[in-house]
């Protein structure tokens, strides 16, 4: 189920663009979606930190701060991105190292 809803990548980039939007810079924005998705990560029983959720926030970041995308498409910007990192290093990279 985490390959269609990744909860990592929807958590973190939402948290991300949320900071934006109350006006936090763009470290801090990155910092609050990664300390606000650990608890939420543990309380729904996993790890605390997730490289898809760095990585989808990060680009939620660049996309709303950087790129002057509108909240809702830096959320699904990010979000994408997320996934996409997944995908590949699933999907793709095995291929890649197989060969």
């Amino acid at each position: 189920m985490g390959l269609i809803i990744e909860k990592a990548s929807i958590f973190c980039s939402g948290f991300a663009v949320l900071a934006l939007v109350l006006g936090a810079n763009p470290y801090v924005a990155f910092a609050i979606s990664m300390a606000g998705f650990v608890p939420v990560r543990m309380l729904l029983g996993g790890r605390g930190f997730s490289q898809t959720g760095a990585f989808a926030a990060f680009w939620a970041v660049i996309g709303m701060y950087y790129f002057g995308f509108s909240p809702l498409y830096a959320f699904a910007f990010g979000a994408g991105t997320g996934y996409s990192f997944l995908y590949f290093w699933l999907f793709a990279m095995p291929k890649i190292l197989k060969d």
